[in-house]
């Protein structure tokens, strides 16, 4: 075998992990996604920082009440450039793991009647999954 062969088989090679990983990583993330909103706990994040994009991804930091017990978590990239400190997002948080979260930016929430609201979208949602099983 020659010696540009060989750097050639090692490419295809190094291509090919890197897209089992993607996908592997990819699947995962959907699994977490699914069992967040077949079971994830509702809960409001409020955004306590705020670093919008430069050269690396935007970042937030939130904070969450569960049982009257307040947590912190954070999110890297895909952020809303409409973001700002103060701001309350709808929020799942694993049942299990309190450091699992997942906001939802696309569900601002302004006062309790938004939380309810989508609250209900939720269950309706949780409530159409069990039914196609």
């Amino acid at each position: 075998m020659r010696i540009n062969d060989k750097i050639g088989f090692g490419f295809v090679i190094l291509i090919g992990s890197i897209v089992l990983i993607y996908l592997i990583v990819s699947n995962n993330d959907k699994k977490k996604h699914q069992q967040l909103i077949s079971r994830g706990i509702y809960a409001i994040a409020e955004i306590s920082f705020y670093k919008p994009r430069d050269a690396r991804p935007s970042k937030v930091k939130y904070t969450f009440v569960i049982k009257g017990q307040i947590y912190k978590d954070s999110q890297s990239s895909r952020i809303p450039s409409e973001v700002k400190v103060g701001n309350k997002y709808f929020l799942l948080v694993n049942e299990e793991d309190y450091k699992k979260t997942e906001i939802f930016f696309n569900y601002p929430i302004k006062d309790s009647t938004d939380f309810k609201r989508y609250v209900k979208e939720f269950e309706q949602m949780r409530k159409e999954k069990q039914k196609e099983r």
